[in-house]
């Protein structure tokens, strides 16, 4: 290629190559901020469904007593375990 021609087009591809990577770098960022919303609300349910579990384990329990059940084999709900 003469006239400086090659160096048009290698310029005009990496050009091409950059806008690729930024847009794919700003669409990974945006993902990013859903991912974190997904884990806090995953998070919110497994607490719920944890609060739940010790809340029907106590029903569970007074109803065992009330009609003269033996309820002591159910387990109890184990405690959630704190990441860091």
């Amino acid at each position: 290629m003469g006239n400086g021609n090659g160096w048009k087009v290698a310029f005009l591809l990496f050009s091409i190559l950059v806008s690729i990577t930024l847009t794919w770098t700003v669409a990974i960022s945006g993902d990013g901020k859903k991912r974190d919303e997904h884990i806090t609300a995953a998070e919110e349910n497994i607490r719920t469904i944890h609060y739940e579990a010790q809340i029907q384990r106590g029903i569970l329990k007074k109803i065992a007593e009330a009609v003269g059940a033996d309820a002591d084999d159910a387990p109890d709900v184990r405690p959630l375990r704190e990441v860091k």
